[in-house]
């Protein structure tokens, strides 16, 4: 939708969220601000807060940079030019959107944050929880030690 309309971005929001900031200012504060150094604006976070890096600050909101990408995708802004990317990278589906992202060495993402977030994810059982879970995972180590090599071979050949 957001590159079939042209649109310059988005918001994107799963059903089980809960507002914490107005929107509206959200939205307002960051069509004033025009902080270019991202295309991926995450505007909540799971209950595991990531180390962040101030990029500005302001009164009513900054932009921050993650030190490692937060998992969850229930809360987003995203730019024309980030839809652009996530398409020419979805040919093959692998693993879930939010995952996928953390690979922005691979996506060329920029993926940055706006504090304090404008929205939080409802508690409760994830359906996603129920199918599967990281810790069933007998080869998880194998996992993280091929991405590691494969992201290792994509900076080296890039």
């Amino acid at each position: 939708k957001i590159v079939d309309d042209q649109l310059d971005f988005a918001l994107i929001l799963e059903d089980d969220v809960r507002l914490i900031q107005d929107l509206k200012e959200v939205i307002t504060f960051i069509q004033k601000h025009s902080f270019s150094e991202w295309d991926y604006l995450k505007i909540g976070e799971t209950p595991i807060k990531r180390k962040q890096i101030k990029l500005t600050e302001g009164a009513q909101f900054n932009f921050i940079r993650y030190k490692k990408i937060p998992i969850g995708a229930f809360a987003q802004i995203v730019k024309f030019e980030a839809a652009k990317k996530l398409l020419s990278n979805s040919t093959e589906i692998t693993r879930p959107v939010d995952v996928d992202i953390q690979y922005t060495w691979k996506n060329k993402l920029r993926i940055s944050g706006l504090t304090p977030y404008a929205i939080d994810a409802i508690k409760g059982q994830s359906d996603i929880a129920d199918v599967d879970s990281k810790k069933n995972y007998t080869n998880r180590p194998w996992i993280v030690f091929k991405n590691s090599v494969e992201e290792w071979l994509y900076r080296l050949l890039s």
